[in-house]
């Protein structure tokens, strides 16, 4: 994974893009003038043999077409909410295909508008929390999913919805309630191990990498038994080369990264993440072209920071910044469209660049106030450590560790803290562990931990 973007944020972004259609759709049975619609569009994609898999999941209609339709029904009938809901649902599925931030802010105003004309319409109530959680609005989007599940048990996304904003808000246990809820209300069908990913990354933070492992595999299969698209296959395959990326297992996450690839050749992150892996384990000739292929492909600023770092390590200081202004353009360009969606990486990016120290402070405070999970108080505890506050920063970084979490560049950044902060003991202990959870944890920062060891252990030793 990349520097600006922690592990967390990657999965949430991306997790429900491999929901099945029944998920999708929610528990409510279409009208019959909305099912029509869509029988008819299915029917015509079916019977044409020149249609490409890009741009479709599965069988699923192409979202743009489907939206086109939708659009130009309710311009026609103006007053049919059940129409104005579902094309809320298909820009939340533009989203999640394209990634495109606006697209959920058209699904959350066309969501508004059908819920001023049926305040009490459940589907519309689920899909809008659904649309405030992709935005990262969390504390709007939970009572909203909350009263769609008290009133339809069934709403298996409406759960799902409360476990993303439970989760996002550091209610760690209740999030692992609200899923248990969901296996246990739906079994280990393919809708919900798609879903069980969540509970992967409660393991994860808590220090089970091998269970994560575990259902994550199990969700992958159960995807790819069930005959989903590709994609949804190569998303697991990213999720697991992750993992073991997470824990230095370098092997198991080369043939993931590859694995995935070859499911979904334009999934990006998996080439981010090979070109990663391969620098922090020397094979920078290979790492350039694949970071390389992917700004190419992508244009993002992972990506662009991803060069920017090896360009670093090989020396190429000059060449190195101008990848990174070129990814801070994006980043803030991004941050200026999507609001709180961006607060993080992009105060991440300032604190591990040291520039900005003020603005990444602000922006991960503004992250804090929306998402109060353990990465935020992490963000907040490396921006004011970069500010120079750094008593301040070791308070919040307690918080960030309450929860033991089993995170390299937490660790790192804990003991660069406490270090900063006069407490040596706890920042050998932190900066050992970092190192002790992956050695090869980030192509610039493990080298710094080693270095700050190093001293810290001298000092220690000089003082004996």
């Amino acid at each position: 994974m990349t520097r600006c973007c922690n592990r967390i944020a990657l999965i949430l972004a991306m997790i429900m893009t491999t929901s099945s259609s029944a998920m999708d759709d929610t528990q409510t049975t279409r009208p019959a003038n909305v099912q029509a619609a869509f029988d008819a569009m299915e029917a015509e994609q079916i019977g044409n043999d020149l249609v490409g898999r890009e741009g479709h999941m599965g069988r699923k209609i192409p979202v743009m077409k489907a939206i086109s339709t939708f659009q130009k029904r309710v311009v026609r009938t103006p007053d049919d909410f059940r129409s104005m809901t579902v094309l809320g649902q298909l820009y939340i599925r533009l989203g999640k295909e394209t990634g495109s931030h606006s697209a959920y802010v058209s699904a959350e105003k066309s969501l508004r508008s059908a819920l001023e004309m049926s305040p009490d319409h459940l589907t519309a109530i689920t899909w809008l929390a659904v649309a405030l959680q992709a935005q990262h609005r969390f504390r709007e989007a939970l009572p909203l999913a909350e009263k769609a599940w008290s009133a339809n048990p069934h709403d298996t996304m409406a759960l799902a919805t409360i476990g993303d904003c439970q989760f996002h808000l550091g209610r760690v246990t209740q999030a692992s309630d609200t899923w248990q809820k969901l296996v246990e209300a739906e079994g280990r069908v393919a809708p919900v191990l798609a879903r069980l990913a969540r509970l992967a990354q409660l393991a994860e933070i808590q220090g089970d990498p091998q269970q994560a492992i575990s259902l994550i595999e199990e969700a992958r299969d159960a995807v790819h038994a069930a005959g989903h698209a590709d994609a949804a296959v190569a998303w697991y395959e990213l999720r697991l080369a992750s993992l073991h990326h997470a824990i230095d297992a370098a092997e198991e996450a080369r043939v993931h990264y590859q694995t995935a690839l070859e499911f979904d050749n334009d999934l990006h992150e998996a080439r981010i993440g090979l070109g990663r892996l391969l620098a922090e384990h020397g094979d920078m000739e290979l790492a350039t072209d694949l970071l390389e292929e992917a700004v190419q492909a992508s244009g993002s600023a992972s990506a662009m920071i991803g060069l920017g770092d090896v360009l670093q390590v090989q020396g190429h200081a000059d060449t190195a910044n101008a990848w990174y202004d070129r990814a801070e353009g994006i980043l803030l360009k991004e941050l200026a469209t999507s609001g709180t969606a961006h607060q993080r990486d992009v105060s991440r990016f300032f604190s591990d660049r040291q520039q900005s120290p003020l603005r990444a402070v602000d922006l991960a405070k503004q992250d804090l106030r929306c998402r109060s999970d353990i990465f935020a108080h992490d963000t907040l505890a490396w921006a004011l450590h970069r500010n120079g506050q750094h008593i301040e920063a070791a308070l919040v970084m307690q918080r960030a560790l309450q929860h033991h979490v089993q995170d390299a560049r937490l660790h790192f950044h804990a003991g660069m803290i406490f270090g900063a902060s006069g407490q040596s003991e706890k920042a050998v202990q932190h900066l050992t562990m970092a190192l002790q959870i992956n050695a090869h944890f980030d192509l610039l920062d493990a080298k710094i931990a080693r270095q700050k060891l190093t001293e810290l252990e001298a000092l220690a030793t000089a003082k004996f």
